[in-house]
């Protein structure tokens, strides 16, 4: 089996050998100046200089480890208030409310934003301190081509309309063309570390939603979308090393499905993992190599704590100390709730319209999963968690499913047409802002498992597919001691 799986492996290096560069000296990508992947908190201090209260709402994403941080913040006029994030490397802040701005920012630096109007497709906003002239760029950017070129929007209107999706690489590459020529007509003052970091930044972008626009069709629609062979060839003119650009969330993204695509028809164990040699492979002792293993380990941890212990244990890295760095970074973002603690209140309503708590059914063992309407994985998990919740709850186990981030009436629909059947409840969306924060949901599903009091004994537990019948009894007669 080893000899099979390692003659696979030298065949898919064989395959992507052009991703490689020769080796240069380093750059921006992983300067120190830069780049802190220990994260360092980044402020971003906006002011209101216009004549009414101005909302402001979006979120900041971090990709070593992932961890989506949303933020509301409402401003009087003449007033300040500060953002604080920790930034890995220089990236942008999200808004989706009142615009679909950008904001630059990165470790260690402060920013002054000093908004002076909103108009309904442009803003008017004064910058200064770092990365100021940026800014300046990405406000001109957002003012001239409008709120449908802004960030992935262009790309996923138009999957939304193809029938043949053999033809979106092609459509993506317009689109990121119209992006790169306003780049190369800007005629501000630019850093030239940031005009190449720019343009390799929408390449990758560009790159990127080309595997990431069909497949996020198929998770809403629930149809597999097929494509011929050629359409991934857009890979042979993106490498997976670039010493011409910073660490940011668009090379992250494209390398992650780069090496997923190369890896497809191999199988993660909890001792193998097939994107982890082929980083191996290609980059051997090179510290991008190190850097794609902590983006890896990363995501495996979201699929599953009990894989990424195993993972991380075996897992060599060039610089042990970025090893540490990462696994710090999980226990601190993803420790809630705390192992061996009581779990969070809360109470919520059930189908019925009655307040229930999770604390109503101590005496018993629970999973708790966390599901949302418009999540394709979690609504395929709905068999296993009927299944497991009545064959078990007479033995003292319960299956709680909570839906977060969804409307009530489609979370009534939902459950109704796919006929879940666990104990099933609702959280209202200023409920599930503190539930967000309390159970550290970055990503969907998720699931807890609590003792008979309530305490968590795994703040991140397997799938309802993935147990197997030793799991649940091994439950049942811990329940019984």
């Amino acid at each position: 089996m080893l000899i099979r799986i390692m003659k696979q492996i030298k065949i898919i290096c064989i395959l992507i050998i052009l991703f490689n560069c020769s080796d240069r000296d380093k750059s921006l990508f992983i300067s120190d100046s830069f780049v802190n992947l220990k994260q360092r908190e980044g402020l971003t201090i906006i002011k209101n200089s216009t004549l009414d209260t101005i909302n402001l709402s979006g979120e900041f994403f971090n990709y070593l480890p992932y961890d989506a941080t949303p933020f509301k913040v409402s401003i009087a006029p003449n007033q300040k208030d500060t953002l604080k994030f920790n930034f890995a490397y220089p990236d942008n802040i999200y808004f989706d409310s009142p615009h679909y701005l950008r904001i630059f920012n990165g470790p260690g630096r402060i920013l002054y934003c000093d908004i002076s109007s909103f108009e309904s497709k442009s803003a008017n906003i004064a910058f200064s301190g770092d990365f100021s002239d940026i800014n300046d760029y990405f406000l001109a950017y957002h003012n001239q081509m409008g709120n449908q070129l802004e960030q992935n929007r262009p790309y996923f209107i138009t999957g939304d309309t193809l029938k043949d999706f053999n033809k979106f690489p092609t459509i993506a590459d317009s689109v990121s063309r119209l992006s790169l020529t306003f780049l190369s007509k800007y005629d501000k003052a630019l850093p030239d570390w940031f005009r190449k970091h720019e343009s390799w930044r929408l390449k990758y972008l560009s790159g990127f939603l080309k595997y990431n626009v069909p497949l996020t069709k198929e998770f809403y629609g629930g149809q597999k979308i097929n494509v011929s062979k050629d359409y991934f060839s857009f890979a042979r003119d993106l490498p997976l090393e670039s010493r011409d650009m910073i660490l940011n969330t668009e090379y992250l993204w494209y390398t992650h499905f780069t090496l997923r695509e190369q890896t497809k028809n191999l199988i993660s164990t909890g001792k193998y993992d097939p994107q982890i040699s082929l980083i191996d492979s290609l980059y051997g002792s090179k510290e991008v190599g190190d850097i794609l293993k902590m983006q890896r380990l990363s995501f495996i941890h979201t699929e599953s704590k009990r894989k990424y212990d195993s993972l991380y244990q075996s897992t060599t890295f060039s610089d042990f100390s970025k090893k540490k760095i990462l696994d710090s970074l999980i226990k601190a973002k993803f420790g809630l709730p705390l192992v061996g603690k009581t779990v969070p209140l809360i109470t919520l309503i059930d189908r019925e319209g009655k307040n229930v708590s999770i604390i109503d059914y101590r005496g018993n063992f629970i999973i708790v999963n966390f599901w949302a309407t418009w999540c394709g994985p979690c609504i395929k998990e709905f068999p296993y968690d009927n299944e497991i919740h009545q064959k078990y709850k007479e033995k003292g186990l319960f299956v709680v499913n909570i839906c977060v981030d969804s409307d009530i009436n489609q979370w009534r629909s939902v459950s109704k047409v796919k006929n879940l059947t666990t104990i099933n409840l609702f959280s209202s969306p200023d409920q599930y802002k503190s539930i967000s924060r309390d159970f550290d949901i970055n990503s969907l599903p998720k699931s807890l498992l609590l003792d008979s009091n309530s305490f968590v004994l795994d703040n991140n537990f397997r799938r309802a597919s993935l147990l197997t019948l030793d799991d649940l009894n091994g439950i049942i007669n811990r329940q019984k001691r």
